[in-house]
């Protein structure tokens, strides 16, 4: 009986990953056309100015805006391409982890919304849509630290029955984050998003739990006997992460996406290594 609702548990959760590649697949066609038939036709407004002065004078570090478009794009192909290896790799295994990052790769999933700052021209005033796409974007950027954070601490096999629960509370704290952070409606950066009251302790609040994950993980891996990859791999998608999401030159674009796409094959190809040896 008990092995009949682990199999069954195990197929919801894959239904669920099916359902989600596909609305990641079907939202990343959709705004490739959407976007380039925008682009084509001269209707995408770029930001007027540049309110960074640190190393402007250099071209690499200078801010880009097609280094803005290309990391959202890179991140909306990341989400489909790690659900789709998801899929296929973890179909037969009673993996944890994979719940959390499933909910990792849904908050990535909010980075799209940045799109409509340019689609709209959305950067002279802090509109109705300006400020529920910055709503959305923090939701997302709540949501994935702390999903990874949940999957370092609620990984063991007696925290499983605690899933459903954990789901609850990680979509309750990202969306009361998002509902309740203060916006300086004045300022839009060129990020594509209303600046957040308080930006720099907002920044350094996600880099926290990003590491405490990490450290925990370590911890955990050095206790456990655990492949070295994994916490290599996870250190090297929450960098990736980051940089990808405040993208604004190619610089931080070329370090940021391979060290997500690479960190996160590490950590999930370390992770199923893991399984299979368990």
């Amino acid at each position: 009986m008990g092995l009949l609702f682990q199999k069954m548990k195990i197929q919801t959760r894959n239904n669920i990953i099916t359902f989600l590649m596909f609305i990641s697949m079907a939202l990343l066609i959709s705004l490739g056309l959407i976007y380039g038939i925008e682009l084509f036709q001269g209707r995408i407004s770029t930001y007027p100015g540049n309110p960074y002065h640190f190393l402007q004078d250099y071209a690499l570090f200078r801010l880009n805006f097609y280094a803005v478009v290309s990391s959202i794009f890179i991140l909306a192909v990341y989400v489909f391409a790690f659900l789709l290896y998801i899929n296929i790799s973890f179909e037969k295994t009673r993996s944890t982890e994979i719940v959390y990052f499933s909910l990792f790769l849904i908050g990535c999933l909010m980075e799209p919304v940045r799109l409509l700052f340019s689609m709209l021209n959305l950067w002279d005033s802090c509109s109705f849509i300006a400020v529920a796409a910055t709503r959305t974007i923090i939701f997302g950027r709540m949501l994935t630290p702390a999903s990874l954070l949940f999957s370092v601490l609620y990984s063991n096999f007696e925290s499983r029955q605690y899933e459903e629960q954990n789901i609850l509370i990680l979509v309750a704290f990202a969306l009361g984050s998002a509902l309740i952070a203060p916006l300086n409606s004045s300022f839009i950066l060129p990020t594509g998003k209303v600046q957040t009251g308080l930006e720099g302790t907002f920044f350094c609040m996600r880099f926290l739990i990003f590491v405490i994950s990490i450290i925990a993980l370590t911890v955990k891996c050095r206790t456990s006997n655990m492949s070295a990859s994994i916490p290599i791999g996870f250190s090297l998608l929450a960098i990736g992460y980051l940089l990808l999401t405040d993208s604004i030159n190619f610089v931080q674009f070329g370090i940021g996406a391979p060290a997500l796409w690479l960190g996160t094959y590490f950590y999930l190809k370390g992770l199923h290594s893991q399984y299979l040896w368990d």
